[in-house]
């Protein structure tokens, strides 16, 4: 792996492929903001009406924590690297 800073483009390569960071950072960055929209999204439509009954939905902050953090989980799939092939 060697990264390369070119003017304002940083990219890496990894196992002879050139990967722009920038690109990674805004995959990343859209996918946790998508996941924390999301979260708002189930608190706000689904939701819990009882006050401590639902420990995720009764409170916004929490779906949003949960949906970006499920969004940063989700993010890493479409990151390009090296990954073992099935044989």
């Amino acid at each position: 792996m060697a990264v390369w800073l070119n003017g304002t483009d940083i990219s890496v390569t990894v196992g002879g492929n050139k990967i722009s960071m920038v690109k990674n950072i805004i995959i990343v960055a859209g996918l946790i903001l998508a996941g924390a929209l999301g979260g708002y999204a189930y608190y706000y439509f689904i939701g819990c009406n009882a006050a401590n009954a639902c420990p995720i939905t009764s409170n916004p902050f929490s779906s949003i924590g949960y949906g970006a953090l499920l969004g940063g989980v989700i993010s890493f799939n479409f990151i390009p690297g090296k990954r073992k092939k099935n044989s």
